[in-house]
C-alpha cells in the first residue's frame, strides 16, 4: 500500500523569502520521474550476472571420458605450453621497443636491462638465448631509426663483451669445471657468435683444456672462426705464445689456405722441433698454382716484412706440364724491369694430383 503512495512521491525546494519564487501550483503539471521499485532492479542485476557468470546448471552433467589419444594430446600441449622459453619473447618485444621509441632516456633504459640480461643468461648457462639476444641486437642495431653513436656502439658490444679476453676465459674456466649438457648445440650456437679478437684464447685454450667435451666444442668454433678471420689466423701463426702459434699453424694446415702459405713456410726455421713438425705437416700440400700456369713448391718464407703473400718457391713444373731438374728457385716479391710481378699464387694444388713429392725439395 506505501509502495504505490510513494512511487509519485515529489519535493521541491522553495524560497518563500523571494518575491520571483515559483508558486507549487506550477509544478504540478510536470512530467513525474517516478522512483524504480527494488524488484525491477534486483531483476537487471540477476540479468546482467546471468549473462557474464558461468553457471554449472548452464553444462551437461553427464561424465566424460577421453579416449588415449585425447589424454596424450592434452599432456603434449601441457608440457610444450610450460615448456616454452619465454625470455626470447622477452627480448624480442624489448628490442621491439627500442626501434620503435627514438626517447634516448627509453634507448638507455633498454639497454641497460639488456646487459642485465645478458650477463644472467651466461650466468645461468641459456647459451641460445643469449646467442639470439646477440643476432637479435646487430638486426635492430641495422633496423632502428635515428640510431645515434653510443647507442650502436652499446648494442654491438654484447658480441665484443663475450670475445674479450678476461670474459671468455671465465666463461671457458666455468664450462670447464661444469659438465656439459646434452646437446651441446646451444653452446657451439653462443661460440659461433665469437669475433675474431677471441681466435687467440680459442686457440690458447684448446691446448690446456681439460675438459675433451668443451676441447672438441672449440675446436670446431676455433677451425670455423679461422676460416671466416684468415688474417687473422695468419697473424697468430707468428705469435710469441709458442701455444697459440702451434695452434694457429694446425688450423692454417687443416684449411689449407693460400694465404696462409707463406706465414707456415717461416716456420720450417723455427727452433723449436715441434713447430717445425707442424709446419712441415701443415705444408704437406705446399704445391702453388701460379698465375703463369707453373706448377711451384713453397720453399720459404719472404725475409721482407712487407711481402709475406710472396713466398720464395721452387719451380717444379712449366706452363706445359713439363717436369723441372733441378727445380729453379724463384722470389715472388722480385718485380721485373717493369716493375711488375712476374709470377703470382693464384691456388694451392693437391701434389698427389700432379705426381709431386714435396719432401724432394726441402732435402
Amino acid at each position: 500500500m506505501w509502495e504505490h503512495d510513494f512511487a509519485s512521491l515529489q519535493y521541491r525546494y522553495v524560497d518563500l523569502a523571494m518575491d520571483t519564487g515559483a508558486s507549487l501550483d506550477s509544478v504540478r503539471g510536470e512530467e513525474i520521474e517516478r522512483i524504480v521499485a527494488p524488484a525491477d532492479v534486483e531483476a537487471e542485476v540477476q540479468l546482467v550476472a546471468s549473462s557474464s557468470i558461468t553457471r554449472m546448471d548452464e553444462y551437461d552433467s553427464t561424465l566424460y571420458f577421453l579416449d588415449e589419444a585425447e589424454v596424450d594430446y592434452l599432456q603434449t600441449e601441457v608440457r610444450r605450453d610450460f615448456g616454452t622459453d619465454l625470455r626470447a619473447q622477452v627480448i624480442a618485444s624489448l628490442l621491439d621497443t627500442y626501434e620503435q621509441q627514438t626517447d634516448p632516456a627509453i634507448r638507455d633504459e633498454i639497454a641497460t636491462i639488456l646487459d642485465g640480461l645478458f650477463l644472467l643468461l651466461l650466468s645461468l648457462m641459456q647459451f641460445r638465448t643469449a646467442a639470439y639476444l646477440i643476432r637479435a641486437a646487430a638486426v635492430t642495431v641495422g633496423r632502428a631509426t635515428d640510431l645515434k653513436l653510443g647507442q650502436r656502439q652499446r648494442l654491438m658490444q654484447l658480441a665484443d663483451r663475450l670475445s674479450e679476453k678476461d670474459a671468455l676465459e671465465q666463461l671457458l674456466q666455468a664450462l670447464e669445471e661444469t659438465p656439459l649438457r646434452q646437446p651441446q648445440g646451444d653452446l657451439q650456437e653462443l661460440l659461433g657468435q665469437l669475433k675474431p679478437s677471441a681466435l687467440e684464447t680459442v686457440l690458447s685454450w684448446i691446448a690446456h683444456g681439460r675438459n675433451a667435451e668443451l676441447r672438441a666444442l672449440l675446436g670446431a668454433a676455433g677451425l670455423k672462426l679461422a676460416a671466416a678471420h684468415i688474417a687473422e689466423l695468419v697473424r697468430l701463426i707468428s705469435s710469441p705464445d709458442e701455444i697459440v702459434s702451434y695452434e694457429a699453424v694446425r688450423r692454417a694446415g687443416a684449411l689449407k689456405s693460400s694465404a696462409a702459405v707463406s706465414a707456415l713456410a717461416g716456420t720450417i726455421s723455427h727452433p723449436a722441433p715441434e713447430m717445425r713438425l707442424a709446419g712441415v705437416s701443415a705444408l704437406s700440400d705446399p704445391l702453388v698454382v701460379l698465375d703463369t700456369f707453373e706448377l711451384a713448391v713453397v720453399y720459404a718464407a719472404n725475409p721482407r716484412s712487407d711481402a709475406l703473400s710472396r713466398p720464395i718457391v721452387k719451380i717444379v713444373s712449366d706452363a706445359q706440364g713439363n717436369m723441372l731438374h733441378p727445380a729453379p728457385e724463384a722470389d715472388l716479391a722480385q718485380p721485373d724491369s717493369f716493375g711488375d710481378y712476374p709470377r703470382t699464387i693464384i691456388k694451392t694444388a693437391d701434389p698427389g694430383r700432379y705426381g709431386v713429392n714435396v719432401g724432394d725439395y726441402f732435402v
